[in-house]
């Protein structure tokens, strides 16, 4: 069967990584696949139509991310137009928040994979194949034709190597490259920070790989794609620390040498100065931390599991083992406010962060935030509006009584500015003397006893 998959564009550029893993399960059962990869190509709509065409797709499937929603309903759109007689299928993290609404909302969707995919996508072109339909596949939502919804849930897989490797030909095949391979070791969480949907979109359950197996893979991924650096990009690779020791022990004794960082935010009360020694003995050369605040009250209100004591303790940990430790927070959680954030700021340098990023909030459904904003009626936009980070579109789509939407827009340019991190407030696609003179405003406006220090920076941000 020719399965035609479709990455919307997003500020998030790369190999899609759920595309990947699907992509590699069809494969290795012997089906075509080809993407269209919006995200990381500029295609008109009459190049995608005519990509397509030349493929001769039996089944469409798209990827959605919440910020990536209504480009993919542009685009689902448009193919469905053109291909309404095959099955159109979504999935990816937003599918499985709002299924329902988007099985209500989109009548030329035809069915909507929740959850973990790689089995569902090959059950469903199983059947489809074999002259059946969607029906009864676990994983698999359906409009049960009066006005509702079907769907038998399907358990999170135990053994994640079941999984075939992702496979990023179509990457390769566009002309990029991947120097920093996309490695995943564990998936599941099973904190209930308040801001976050990982637990509903990969299990409450900590799955994690065998160690031997994700060798192979790195190993898989320097013959493959000539790979000179890996991001193990799983929401909690430290969880079981005897886990992670098991990793850094066969990694070196591998002989690969490849440098690594953990980029997704770790938690900082699953290190001990041992294991940042051995990620460091292993190549691991940064780590970031899910901070999210340094303000107490804001901290507290999260319910994490860890104190702002355990954050300390990991940034002297890791920077005492030699590696770089970096900071997420978030603006607009519930407490936050102008005055927080700059507490924030205060924190970063007390701790000594190598590195620090702000994103704005996005109340998610199904989680505590978003419950907790509705009851108080502070969400005004559709959330699927709201962006994490942006150097293009940062509008919030909520406000409260302490922190307004555009009391929060200047708190995430006047927390940049002050790190120095115009990139994240700047678009790369203007030219560099309007890149400098909107990095100098900036810099007038939220840090003006920098100015000449910035003024004899480089142009390029």
């Amino acid at each position: 069967m020719n399965i035609l998959f479709v990455d919307p564009p997003g500020i998030q550029k790369g190999p899609n990584v759920g595309l990947g893993y699907l992509i590699g399960a069809l494969k290795a059962a012997g089906h075509r696949t080809e993407v269209l990869d919006v995200n990381n190509r500029i295609d008109t709509a009459e190049d995608m139509l005519a990509k397509a065409r030349a493929f001769g797709p039996d089944l469409v499937g798209y990827s959605m991310k919440t910020a990536t929603y209504f480009a993919a309903v542009q685009i689902g759109k448009t193919l469905s137009d053109a291909f309404p007689q095959i099955p159109h299928l979504v999935g990816g993290p937003h599918v499985t928040l709002v299924y329902k609404d988007m099985l209500a909302e989109l009548p030329w969707i035809t069915a909507a994979a929740v959850g973990e995919g790689e089995d569902v996508i090959l059950e469903a072109v199983a059947a489809l194949t074999a002259g059946g339909d969607l029906s009864g596949i676990a994983g698999m939502a359906l409009r049960d034709g009066q006005g509702g919804v079907l769907l038998t849930e399907r358990a999170f897989e135990k053994e994640l190597d079941a999984f075939a490797y992702p496979d990023y030909g179509y990457y390769i095949a566009g002309g990029k490259r991947i120097s920093r391979y996309p490695l995943v070791t564990s998936r599941g969480c099973p904190y209930l920070c308040t801001y976050c949907c990982v637990p509903t979109v990969s299990g409450k359950k900590w799955r994690p790989r065998k160690p031997e197996a994700v060798i192979d893979e790195i190993r898989h991924a320097i013959d493959t794609y000539g790979v000179e650096a890996f991001d193990i990009i799983d929401d909690n690779f430290t969880l079981n620390m005897r886990v992670a020791h098991d990793f850094c022990d066969a990694y070196i004794a591998s002989g690969l040498t490849l440098p690594w960082e953990c980029p997704n935010g770790l938690r900082a009360d699953r290190v001990t100065l041992e294991l940042a020694r051995h990620m460091e003995q292993a190549h691991c050369v940064q780590v970031m931390l899910g901070i999210e605040s340094g303000a107490q009250e804001v901290f507290d209100m999260m319910q994490k599991g860890e104190t702002l004591e355990d954050i300390r303790s990991a940034v002297r940990l890791f920077k005492q083992a030699g590696i770089r430790v970096g900071g997420y927070f978030i603006i607009g959680l519930p407490g936050d406010s102008m005055d927080h954030t700059l507490e924030s700021l205060e924190f970063i340098a007390e701790v000594g962060l190598d590195y620090a990023q702000f994103n704005m909030l996005v109340p998610y459904p199904g989680t505590d935030v978003w419950e907790q904003f509705k009851a108080n009626e502070a969400i005004f936009e559709d959330y699927r509006k709201g962006w994490h980070f942006t150097n293009e579109q940062l509008e919030p789509i909520f406000q409260t009584e302490r922190f307004s939407a555009e009391e929060m827009v200047r708190a995430y340019d006047l927390v940049h500015t002050r790190l120095g991190l115009f990139h994240l407030m700047i678009p790369k696609d203007r030219v560099k003397m309007r890149k400098w003179i909107q990095k100098m405003k900036l810099v007038w406006k939220h840090d003006r006893s920098k100015f000449v220090e910035r003024f004899l920076e480089p142009v390029a941000v």
